[in-house]
């Protein structure tokens, strides 16, 4: 299950993991059967963020876990728009490209997830390209940048004393790759 930081560091969601034992495509299925029923109760925004705080909802959270079946709903107009900006100004587009989700982050560019916009820290999701596997970098940058993502947005620095893996100095996404070393 691939987290936050390319599966590293805190995870805001972590209290939604707590107790599941069932098979991660299992899970994704039940959530979405959920959140499906949910739409047809409450259509309202405010009946999704599932005990999250600071604007963070179930997008948020499905994009950052890589539930593919509860993405997929977004497929369809919803109350929650796909470029909906949660906690830090996070959209769900920046979560998956954190942790690395191709399949996600492709089927949320298909809904018109925007790679421009950034958090409050400046980061976008060209800024976490080392998330995902080595196959996918060049084809997911080359969808981001073809959608106008700016390989020039500069992020503030991410200083994590408790995962110093996670460090990053500021800069654009290219600093990011040879602090990598890639």
């Amino acid at each position: 299950l691939r987290r936050r930081y390319a599966g590293t560091g805190h995870n805001r969601f972590a209290f939604l993991y707590a107790g599941v034992d069932v098979p991660f495509d299992q899970w994704d299925l039940e959530i979405a059967e959920i959140i499906e029923e949910r739409f047809k109760l409450h259509p309202q925004p405010e009946y999704f963020t599932l005990g999250m705080k600071h604007g963070d909802n179930i997008i948020h959270f499905a994009a950052a876990a890589g539930l593919r079946n509860t993405i997929n709903l977004w497929r369809q107009p919803r109350p929650i728009d796909i470029n909906c900006k949660g906690d830090e100004d996070e959209t769900a587009l920046l979560h998956a490209a954190r942790s690395g989700h191709y399949e996600v982050t492709m089927a949320i560019l298909g809904m018109g997830g925007d790679p421009t916009i950034a958090s409050t820290n400046g980061d976008t999701p060209l800024h976490w390209l080392l998330s995902y596997d080595a196959e996918y970098m060049v084809e997911i940058a080359s969808q981001f940048c073809s959608r106008g993502a700016n390989p020039n947005a500069i992020a503030k620095p991410v200083h994590l004393n408790f995962a110093p893996e996670c460090t990053y100095e500021s800069g654009t996404p290219l600093h990011r790759a040879v602090e990598r070393g890639n």
